[in-house]
C-alpha cells in the first residue's frame, strides 16, 4: 500500500485510528497499573525499587484510574486515602524520595516500541480489509 492508498483508506475509515489508538492507550494504562502493583518496595528502602512503596498497602490501594475519553486515562493518588503520597514520591529532608511513578514511566517507555508496532499493524490490517 502506497501513501496515497493509505491516505484514501484513512479517509474512508477514520474511526480505525481512534479505535486502535484507544486500544493502545488502554494497553499502556494496564501495563502501568500492573507495574504499580508488582514488586513493592519494603519499608525503609531507597528509591531504586520498582512498584509502589509498601508498608500497609494503603498507598498502593489509593490509586484511582479514570477514563477521560477513548484516548485518555488519568491515574492519580487519592490523597484522602494516602495523604502522605506526595512525600513518599518526592522525599523529605529526612527521607529519600521514592518516585514510583517516574520509575514506572521509564520502564513503560522501554516497552512502547512493541505496542506502537502492534498499533500500526492493526491499523494497516483494518484499512486493507
Amino acid at each position: 500500500m502506497g501513501i496515497k492508498e493509505f491516505q484514501s483508506a484513512l479517509r474512508r475509515n477514520p474511526n480505525v485510528i481512534k479505535q486502535q489508538g484507544g486500544n493502545l492507550v488502554t494497553s499502556v494504562k494496564n501495563i502501568i497499573v500492573k507495574k504499580m502493583h508488582r514488586s513493592p518496595w519494603k519499608v525503609g528502602q531507597s528509591g531504586t525499587g520498582k512498584g509502589i512503596p509498601k508498608d500497609t498497602g494503603r498507598l498502593r490501594d489509593a490509586h484511582i484510574e479514570n477514563r477521560i475519553n477513548k484516548l485518555n486515562w488519568k491515574i492519580w493518588t487519592d490523597e484522602g486515602k494516602a495523604d502522605y503520597a506526595v512525600w513518599v514520591h518526592g522525599g523529605t529532608g529526612k527521607m529519600k524520595k521514592r518516585p514510583w511513578f517516574d520509575i514506572i514511566e521509564k520502564e513503560t517507555n522501554k516497552e512502547m516500541d512493541r505496542y506502537i508496532k502492534n498499533f500500526f499493524t492493526k491499523v494497516l490490517h483494518n484499512l486493507t480489509k
